[in-house]
């Protein structure tokens, strides 16, 4: 995986993670993402300073040097940020949602360094959405999160929409936001009609229109929908065939054998590498999310990563600014109800270069390379 890291010696981007990046989630893609192509925009070295459940298992490809820690350890922190201070100064704490951010500020009078926090999320709606505690934890969460949206020296947000509830909420200055996205990286996820050809050639879909989910299959997604919504496709066009790239292969196999026929689908387990190569060979890409105010201020890498492969996206209504982006910019169709109109089909099916292309323009500003200078101004 290539790198953006500009190296130089005078101080620290301190990138700081209280969180699992030791498996393949959407959170790991993003801190990942910005590690090797934006903490490096200013001119600081980064450094990756991360507290995992499993930091025997975390790797990155990445020139920057890091220390992983157990996270039930995370006390740490003060002892190793001396260390880490001592070889050179820490300029600026990246420190990626709210735990991270609260020990960044802890530690910042006796070190000078800014605090930028990279807000993913409503975290206390997503803690309360995922079972993971009641209407107490939330009510603690969010004075956290009002805690450090105040005194932190600046906010990263992952859509317009987090920004506006961020702002709103805490009466935070609109100068003191930025928007970055969560993005693809333009060297890897590209629309290449070659690929696409060997692709679809090596798995035996040469002449199928393939319809694929991306991505954990379950908690934040509607799997009945996606079910109903490809059965609806499939019933016009016989040639569709669902194709679910997917960590919980298993899972997924066993739920969509009791709903469709074995010739109907195929679930992969994907290398990250390998999956430009996969988009490449899908004519249509779902991304069909459960409604909650987390979803509303959202930012799926997946949407980026369909869109720089050419793919038009099949999503639901309220994600993010994604949703507003498809509608608008007719990069594939909004759904409330598991229909996918024939307009969209047929565009695949007539002109899937044109509508390829137009896709690789709408996602063009949700690559790093593109929001370089984002984070050149906030670092």
């Amino acid at each position: 995986m290539q790198s953006d890291l500009a190296r130089v010696t005078s101080a620290w981007n301190l990138v700081l993670s209280v969180g699992d990046l030791s498996t393949p989630t959407g959170y790991r893609t993003r801190v990942l993402g910005e590690l090797l192509h934006l903490d490096s925009a200013a001119g600081h070295d980064p450094f990756l300073l991360l507290f995992d459940r499993n930091p025997e298992k975390f790797d990155v490809d990445a020139e920057s040097p890091y220390l992983a820690i157990p996270r039930s350890e995370f006390a740490r922190f003060f002892l190793e940020i001396n260390s880490i201070s001592r070889k050179k100064p820490i300029q600026v704490v990246h420190a990626h949602n709210l735990y991270s951010a609260l020990l960044a500020l802890m530690a910042r009078r006796f070190y000078g360094y800014r605090v930028v926090l990279d807000y993913h999320g409503r975290i206390p709606e997503e803690y309360v959405f995922l079972g993971k505690g009641g209407d107490r934890s939330r009510q603690i969460l969010e004075a956290l999160e009002k805690w450090v949206s105040q005194n932190v020296n600046h906010v990263i947000v992952v859509s317009r929409a987090l920004g506006r509830y961020v702002r709103n909420r805490y009466a935070i200055a609109a100068s003191k936001i930025s928007v970055i996205p969560c993005c693809a990286d333009s060297n890897l996820f590209r629309f290449d009609p070659d690929l696409r050809d060997r692709t679809r050639t090596e798995l035996g879909l040469a002449d199928r229109l393939i319809c694929t989910h991306l991505g954990s299959f379950f908690e934040w997604y509607e799997s009945d929908m996606l079910v109903q919504a490809f059965k609806n496709i499939r019933d016009r066009y016989r040639t569709a065939h669902l194709l679910a790239v997917t960590p919980g292969k298993e899972a997924a196999q066993r739920f969509l054998a009791e709903h469709l026929a074995p010739e109907e689908f195929t679930v992969i387990s994907a290398a990250h590498e390998r999956v430009p190569a996969l988009l490449n060979a899908s004519d249509l890409g779902f991304l069909l999310l459960r409604a909650s105010p987390n979803i509303e201020t959202s930012s799926p890498a997946k949407f980026a990563e369909y869109l720089n492969c050419g793919v038009p996206v099949i999503i639901t209504g309220g994600v993010g600014d994604f949703s507003s982006l498809v509608h608008h910019r007719r990069l594939g169709e909004v759904i409330e109800k598991p229909s996918v109109s024939d307009r969209v089909i047929q565009a695949v099916l007539n002109s899937r270069n044109d509508i390829g292309e137009r896709c690789v323009e709408g996602g063009r500003e949700l690559t790093w390379q593109f929001q370089r200078d984002t984070a050149k101004y906030v670092f």
